[in-house]
């Protein structure tokens, strides 16, 4: 679809999604294939259940997914997504951004904004969280392995990690 000051709305697709343009509000749920939505839309942009990878270009985001079995919300300043199977890639600025429930491959970039990620199993594949100006909460299941390397040059770092061979 290619769209002008517009709402898109598909559901149930058995296929692809492609929405190019520019418009309103945005929402693409229960879909078989790979979703990809590519402009600047002021509203708030919705998508659930994408068994192919689900993809989202902006001048001010870049969002790749694997797979989406939970729920993709963009709205102003805010991105959620929550229950991703498969690796993420998110370039962002100025946004608050929450992932809960990741497995995969993880790799953020945010200028300005708070970052908040939740696993539900612990960590088998790389995370790496960048932001020049925010807060990053990274929460893991307890007895997860990891190994944690974290810089501010211009802030402060603090961790609740405890744990016998713990070291900071």
């Amino acid at each position: 679809m290619e769209v002008r000051r517009a709402d898109v709305r598909a559901d149930n697709v058995a296929g692809n999604v492609e929405v190019r343009g520019s418009g309103d509000e945005i929402e693409v749920r229960n879909v078989k294939g790979e979703a990809s939505i590519d402009g600047e839309y002021s509203g708030p942009i919705r998508a659930g259940n994408v068994a192919g990878k689900i993809r989202f270009v902006s001048r001010r985001t870049n969002l790749t997914a694997e797979r989406l079995d939970g729920e993709l919300e963009l709205d102003r300043g805010d991105l959620n997504l929550t229950r991703v199977a498969g690796n993420v890639t998110l370039v962002a600025e100025d946004k608050d951004i929450h992932m809960d429930e990741v497995a995969g491959e993880v790799r953020i970039e945010n200028r300005t904004g708070m970052i908040r990620l939740r696993l539900a199993q612990p960590p088998r594949e790389p995370i790496e969280i960048t932001s020049r100006n925010g807060d990053i909460e990274l929460i893991l299941p307890a007895n997860s392995s990891f190994t944690l390397n974290a810089r501010a040059p211009e802030g402060n770092l603090s961790s609740d990690f405890t744990g016998p061979g713990l070291t900071l």
